[in-house]
């Protein structure tokens, strides 16, 4: 499949036959590397029942590779929504009026 849109893109239609029995082939082996599922719907002839079994494949490996990124954001995340809020500006300039207003006593540094 790795040539498969490169041939259709250039019109060579010498091999057109053989996409299907390679893709199909591919599908089957449960070692072979894992096809984009977009290219295997341009590719006449190809059942759904295969779309979805490369698609889930597909999506697999991608969670697999993704795997440590994954899990070093979920601790990014986790760690952001255990600190506290920060002020935003409007926040911040509402609480210094109102401790200036409110309060006589000299601001602490």
């Amino acid at each position: 499949m790795r040539h498969y849109a490169r041939s259709r893109a250039w019109c060579e239609w010498d091999e057109f036959d053989d996409w299907h029995a390679r893709a199909t082939a591919t599908l089957a082996d449960p070692q072979a590397a894992a096809l984009s599922p977009f290219q295997l719907l341009s590719l006449p002839g190809i059942s759904a029942t295969q779309q979805h079994a490369c698609a889930t494949r597909w999506m697999a490996a991608r969670l697999h590779a993704s795997s440590a990124d994954r899990a070093l954001l979920a601790d990014e995340f986790a760690a952001a929504a255990r600190a506290p809020a920060r002020p935003t500006r409007r926040r911040a300039s509402a609480w210094a009026t109102s401790r200036a207003t409110s309060s006589s006593t000299p601001p602490r540094c």
